[in-house]
């Protein structure tokens, strides 16, 4: 499954340990390093927008927020992602281009022109370095340069990449939720609860780091627990699919037939694909219970 030996399981059980070490005893407590001055409400409102199709509207919100927070790489990501949408190929690349070469010791800038450049790999490679260089307490660009390893298919240097980085920023809870995601996504379950804790003592109010804790509760058979949290997330974020989905899992397996559908249909609704046998098992399991209340 990975190369040159597997993850380095005991380095990475090591690393989150003094993680957890470092926020229990530091006078500055569960001290998120990651930081937007724009509001995360703000920014998780504009976000919804694009996720939901209103993609100028979402675009329209993002430039309010880099108005008035220009060195917000939440706002700056939003806007991309919903200009992407918009612009044609040639013309977005363009813009982001122009945009580093007037700013050049700008690490936003760099970070923006290699998302911009992700389908070409080298490039987007030579930007996501360069922004790392000029902000190097900063998660994203160490981000894009793990997606640049998992998209080439080399888990082994995604995850060291993470590592790295979580090396240097302890404290990123934006950081112990991507490695958190790439190792529940491996099923290295016990290693994705160490990190995704660490990201939910640090951000406990992010509805992707409280679904994602959820998710691997789920997986490791704390029932009660992921559900809770797969519920807080949604409560947060209401158009998060990926939650919804799991949600609807639990519910049927509780036997709560109506709601595990009212979930897979909101799933849906968020743009993840159908899932046959899921949708069978609970159309299967409201028609069991339907018969069972209409007998005399």
């Amino acid at each position: 499954m990975l190369r040159r030996g597997g993850l380095r399981l005991v380095a990475l059980r090591a690393l989150a340990l003094s993680a957890l070490v470092l926020l229990g005893c530091s006078p500055t407590r569960a001290i998120n390093s990651d930081f937007d001055r724009a509001p995360s409400d703000a920014l998780l409102a504009a976000e919804r927008l694009r996720r939901e199709g209103s993609t100028v509207a979402a675009e329209a919100a993002f430039k309010e927020l880099l108005i008035e927070y220009p060195e917000s790489w939440g706002a700056a990501r939003g806007l991309q992602d919903a200009r992407r949408a918009l612009l044609p190929a040639d013309a977005f690349e363009a813009a982001y281009l122009q945009a580093q070469t007037q700013s050049p010791e700008s690490a936003l800038a760099a970070y923006l022109l290699g998302r911009a450049r992700i389908l070409r790999p080298a490039d987007a490679k030579e930007a996501f370095e360069r922004a790392a260089r000029l902000a190097p307490q900063n998660p994203w660009p160490p981000a894009g340069l793990a997606y640049l390893h998992c998209a080439a298919g080399d888990l082994y240097l995604c995850v060291e990449a993470y590592e790295e980085a979580i090396e240097r920023m302890p404290r990123s809870a934006r950081l112990h939720l991507l490695l958190g995601n790439q190792l529940l996504n491996l099923k290295l379950l016990v290693d994705a609860q160490r990190h995704l804790e660490l990201a939910y003592k640090l951000q406990a109010d992010d509805p992707q780091v409280t679904a994602a804790l959820g998710k691997t509760y789920i997986e490791l058979g704390r029932i009660d627990q992921g559900r809770t949290l797969l519920e807080d997330a949604l409560t947060l974020d209401p158009s998060l699919a990926d939650a919804a989905m799991s949600l609807a899992g639990v519910y049927l397996s509780d036997r709560e037939p109506e709601r595990a559908e009212e979930m897979y249909r909101r799933a849906l609704q968020g743009g993840l694909p159908a899932d046959e046998e899921l949708y069978g098992a609970i159309r299967a399991a409201s028609l069991v219970k339907r018969i069972r209340q209409s007998a005399p």
